[in-house]
């Protein structure tokens, strides 16, 4: 009995305590700081969510700490003893196109976030698109207050800028574009403009414009990046980078600050169109925005809109009126040429009867091409391009498909026509089809016809050395169906 007292009494003691301290708040586990980095980002990319998890309790516990991206799950367990914190991280492949919702949740607690996942740029730009833009210009007080005037920039060939492969456009104004100079008390007319534009990061490298008040020493903008710059774009990424001005006896070089601000939809005269906001601003001011950029992937596959306001007193702005991007065109062979996987590609290579040649790339993964003939003719530029990772799945592609072409061959002139056509003996050719990149040949007479491509070369003495020199001093352009000569191309660097 003494025993029984005893217990009771010690119980009696124990709620006496219990009720004198109050209650012990049991395990509860909050989240806070959740992130989603990127939050938005291009297919076939690698997400980071992390999550602060606090148990706000008293005592010690456990939990799962729960993941969910619309069907996808994940897990991990984590204990904390009262009070204290701990960061959970997670990693998700996003593979899919489209809109998520990204939830964290514990027992107790759930935060949701936005995630959005891109396509991937469906091949880049070729020879032959154009895009012609509406510049404005406004310098209130200044030489020049206003001025309007239209850009058309057309894809002319590919070149390298400080070891970057660049996709070069040949521009002009029309009438030329005036402009009062940032550092001279100079009134500018600017009438062409030679712009090089990165391959895979669709981000400037350097600008030349013809300046009348200038002859023969144009104005060039360079621009260097350091850091992970360009494509593929991410909401919030940044990176350093200069702009060098070089301009008659003007040479300068500013530092600046670049930051992708995330994706806008922006309604110009071409169109309404999704695109990167990006701006650029010098290390000292990071609010004051010196340049500004609104980028396409997917349609135009290159500025839609720009604001410039370090190259002249005043700001520039320039929106895009209208283009055409021959790349786009992906009916071919009754096969719909747009973005799918590897095993979708090769039934459409099938279907299509066309031949592709196939590359391995190592990590890069596999490479397809198809280079377009008209009875063993090429049709410089028209190719069908596709990459594909390693797991399969599509990575990027390229289409371009010149459109009035012929199904076969017609009659052609012969070598020896072409030659005595041109008046010259010690020549190379080939035939080809180059309606597709006319920009590089300045074509006087547009022709969808073969042509004879001719390569005229001329034997140069040098004294000095005491050896004869071969040069090439002219390309010709013979359309091989009429015979006449449609256009010069460039010679070969000797």
């Amino acid at each position: 009995m003494k025993k029984v007292f005893g217990v009771i009494l010690v119980l009696l003691l124990a709620i006496s305590f219990l009720t004198a301290c109050g209650e012990v708040r049991p395990a509860e586990f909050a989240l806070s700081d959740v992130t989603v980095t990127p939050s938005t980002l291009h297919v076939n990319n690698t997400v980071d969510i992390s999550a602060v998890i606090t148990n706000v309790g008293e005592v010690s516990g456990g939990c799962a700490v729960n993941l969910t991206i619309n069907g996808y799950t994940d897990s991990k367990p984590i204990t904390l003893a009262g009070g204290a914190s701990s960061e959970v991280s997670f990693s998700y492949d996003a593979t899919i196109v489209g809109e998520y919702t990204v939830t964290i949740l514990t027992p107790d607690d759930s935060e949701s976030k936005t995630l959005t996942v891109l396509k991937k740029i469906a091949g880049g730009q070729t020879i032959g698109d154009w895009r012609v833009y509406d510049c404005s210009y406004e310098n209130p007080g200044g030489k020049t207050e206003e001025d309007t005037c239209q850009l058309t920039v057309t894809v002319t060939g590919e070149e390298t800028v400080d070891g970057e492969p660049c996709y070069k456009s040949a521009g002009v104004f029309e009438p030329a574009a005036t402009r009062d100079a940032a550092d001279m008390p100079l009134t500018l007319h600017i009438e062409t403009a030679d712009i090089w534009t990165s391959k895979d990061k669709l981000v400037y490298m350097k600008l030349s414009s013809a300046i009348a008040e200038l002859p023969g020493l144009p104005s060039t903008v360079t621009w260097t990046y350091t850091g992970d710059y360009g494509h593929p774009f991410s909401e919030g990424q940044t990176w350093s980078g200069s702009v060098r001005v070089v301009a008659g006896v003007l040479d300068e070089i500013t530092d600046l600050e670049f930051k992708v601000l995330g994706v806008e939809t922006i309604t110009v005269p071409a169109g309404t169109f999704d695109c990167w906001h990006i701006v650029a601003y010098e290390p000292t001011s990071p609010n004051t925005y010196v340049n500004e950029y609104w980028i396409n992937e997917t349609e135009v596959k290159s500025v839609v809109k720009e604001i410039e306001r370090s190259l002249w007193a005043g700001e520039e702005t320039r929106v895009l009126a209208s283009y055409s991007v021959s790349g786009n065109a992906t009916q071919i062979m009754g096969v719909n040429w747009t973005e799918m996987n590897e095993t979708e590609f090769l039934v459409a290579v099938e279907d299509s009867g066309l031949n592709f040649t196939r590359y391995d790339v190592g990590e890069r993964g596999t490479v397809y091409e198809h280079h377009r003939k008209i009875d063993n003719v090429r049709v410089v530029a028209d190719e069908i391009h596709y990459q594909f990772h390693t797991n399969g799945t599509f990575d990027e592609m390229r289409v371009h498909w010149t459109e009035g072409l012929p199904d076969t061959l017609p009659e052609i002139i012969s070598e020896q026509e072409a030659i005595d056509i041109v008046g010259e003996n010690n020549t190379t050719m080939y035939l080809a089809f180059v309606e597709s990149i006319l920009g590089a040949y300045n074509i006087t007479t547009p022709t969808n016809n073969p042509c004879w491509v001719v390569s005229i070369w001329h034997d140069y003495y040098d004294s000095e050395s005491n050896r004869t020199y071969t040069w090439n001093v002219d390309v010709v352009v013979v359309d091989a169906v009429t015979g006449e000569i449609v256009g010069h191309g460039t010679p070969l660097p000797c």
